[in-house]
């Protein structure tokens, strides 16, 4: 029952219409539920990340410094707003508004009236934070004389109670009810676009607002209010312009705000905002909010793209798609908010992201551990194989040792007896003793590889000359060589005793020297050297054989490993140079081999005169 279960859940279509199942229903479960402060973190980041666009140029901004109420011993009077007023109306501007309430200054009656006679000669609007009341679509006119004073609602908003209710203005108000304020009214002069549709407007408790884009704040130009008391300044500068009035002495705290671009107290002013404000509907560059079903539709699309990732791939890859999916989503968050004004969702997204992984990674982890499990059985098993290869071998190795020594042993009782036997006679035992040899041999190799499998060879270190060593194996192998005509040469410098397994060594040079005879064609020569070097030495047996092909010096040193060109034409295990490589290493040394096809080989030994400091008492044991 339970593999049918299985089987059934590997079916593809299957995975395809759980994983999609999975994906909407997480799609659907973040639908419920507005993350406002993650959305409007992430759109603020995508604000102060990309470059600001420049401003329309048709603002221009008087602000009242904290120097020039320090120059002029107090804040401003009515008398010098007059002179202001007067001389910025001399320069035609397209209108004058004001964030300063004249009503508010030091005055006198005289002050009063000229300020009056000012409002109905200019195009003067004074701004104020709040709207008219309730059903009336503007503020009731001012009493004679100010009745042509005219006021206009610039409410300031603020993330306080709703959105992401952190506190930060991000939305400018353009009507509420039957009140409109007077960004849109001042911003249709200068509009270029229709003036009856406003880009990213959106409705809001009985309120049609659009988010600020915040240009940069160097593009308007800024003429100070002393200058202009003073008469330097350009008056060219505020011609046809949008005049803005405002303190920014930052001493009082209402006179700020806190932007996407900035959270840091009187870092903002008014002034700032409002031109802001104005230029977004002057541009039409308000960020735009997609509709709800791209919502829906992006996170769902990133859901899928997770869950199939984390239940198809390794938990690498799947990590890996994970963050490229987080950081390609903010990416295109960027050059879409940067080219086209557009604010698509990344909240919901986002949290797709870590909900699929969180919720699907348990599957995979049960996946992971059931592999896991099996491939520990297998290893167990393969082990419990590797054990009785190992003991198999070993035990036939020694069976073996026993009948072999006989037959070696009656084969030269046999041969000693040369007088008694027929020339075919002769022949054949010659043929039964060097098949024995080859038997033996091979039989020392397969229970060496057994040893050292097992972690069996032990270093047995004493002080030796590898002169010796050399001469005893070349002394040996002086009958094989003889058989083939075959010279062997050695040129041997007088060397330091040094710490050695002669027992290791001899099988090393053992195996080298026969397989440059074996390899060798007859008549020709092998070359035996050892030299004194630095830090050690080394020695080399040198062939006119066969040679090697790249193929066979890249593994010739691993195990099993015959070359094409030999293996049907002379006997061999494969084992010979692995285990010589294993013994020289042994000793800390090292084992390589130069050769050509057809131009004979040179192997090449090195031993370390240090071998106590090379290796520790633990590497003693393979």
């Amino acid at each position: 029952m339970i593999r049918r279960i299985e089987s059934w859940l590997e079916n593809r279509r299957l995975q395809w219409a759980i994983q999609v199942a999975l994906a909407l229903g997480i799609t659907l479960i973040l639908g419920q539920f507005q993350f406002y402060g993650i959305e409007f973190l992430t759109s603020d980041l995508r604000m102060k990340w990309t470059p600001p666009p420049a401003s329309s140029g048709n603002i221009m901004l008087v602000p009242i410094h904290e120097e020039t109420v320090k120059r002029l011993g107090a804040p401003p009077t009515l008398e010098q707003f007059n002179q202001i007023l007067e001389s910025l109306a001399n320069s035609q501007p397209h209108v004058i508004v004001s964030l300063i309430n004249p009503f508010k200054l030091e005055a006198t009656q005289s002050d009063l009236y000229r300020f009056a006679n000012i409002s109905k000669q200019t195009q003067f609007i004074l701004a104020e934070n709040e709207l008219p009341p309730t059903g009336m679509s503007e503020f009731a006119p001012l009493a004679e004389p100010f009745e042509k004073v005219k006021r206009m609602p610039a409410p300031k908003t603020a993330d306080r109670t709703v959105f992401a209710k952190d506190g930060i203005t991000r939305r400018a108000l353009l009507s509420y009810e039957k009140a409109q304020t007077l960004y849109p009214k001042i911003a249709a002069d200068f509009r270029t676009h229709k003036k009856d549709q406003i880009a990213g407007t959106f409705e809001f408790l009985d309120s049609q607002q659009v988010y600020i884009r915040y240009h940069n704040p160097k593009t308007y130009p800024s003429v100070e209010f002393s200058n202009i008391l003073n008469n330097r300044w350009n008056s060219v500068l505020a011609r046809g312009k949008i005049i803005i009035l405002g303190f920014d002495t930052k001493d009082v705290a209402s006179q700020y705000i806190t932007s996407p671009l900035s959270n840091e107290p009187f870092d903002t002013s008014e002034l700032y905002l409002q031109a802001n404000s104005i230029d977004t509907l002057i541009l039409d560059d308000a960020p735009r909010p997609t509709p709800p079903w791209v919502h829906m539709a992006v996170t769902f699309l990133v859901a899928l793209l997770i869950i199939h990732s984390v239940m198809m791939f390794r938990p690498v890859v799947g990590l890996t798609i994970l963050l490229s999916s987080f950081a390609g989503l903010f990416v295109a968050g960027l050059i879409l908010f940067y080219s086209q004004d557009l604010l698509i969702p990344l909240a919901q997204p986002l949290l797709a992201i870590f909900l699929c992984y969180y919720f699907v990674i348990p599957y995979r982890l049960i996946k992971e551990n059931k592999r896991s499990w099996e491939y520990l059985q297998k290893n167990k098993l393969l082990t419990q194989v590797e054990e009785l290869k190992s003991n198999f071998l070993r035990l036939v190795s020694h069976d073996l040792k026993t009948p072999l020594a006989k037959i070696q042993g009656m084969a030269e009782i046999a041969s000693k007896n040369q007088s008694n036997l027929t020339p075919n006679q002769r022949l054949a035992i010659d043929e039964i003793m060097n098949s024995a040899d080859e038997l033996s041999d091979f039989v020392s190799s397969i229970l060496n590889l057994s040893r050292v499998e097992s972690s069996d060879v032990k270093l047995d270190l004493r002080s030796g000359d590898v002169n010796r060593v050399l001469e005893d194996v070349t002394s040996r192998c002086q009958y094989q060589a003889e058989k083939k005509s075959i010279t062997l040469r050695t040129e041997l410098e007088p060397l330091f005793s040094l710490k050695i397994d002669e027992n290791l060594l001899k099988q090393v040079f053992n195996n080298l020297i026969e397989n440059a005879i074996k390899y060798s064609p007859d008549g020709t020569s092998v070359l035996i050297t050892t030299e004194d070097g630095v830090g050690g030495v080394t020695i080399q047996i040198a062939d006119q054989g066969v040679g090697m092909t790249p193929l066979d010096l890249e593994n010739v040193f691993e195990k099993f490993y015959r070359s094409k060109n030999v293996e049907h034409s002379t006997s061999g295990s494969g084992l010979g140079l692995y285990l010589a490589k294993y013994f020289v290493e042994l000793h800390a040394g090292r084992i390589s081999v130069e050769s050509e096809l057809n131009q004979g080989s040179t192997f090449t030994v090195f031993l370390p005169y240090e071998l106590e400091t090379q290796i520790s008492e633990g590497d003693l044991h393979a």
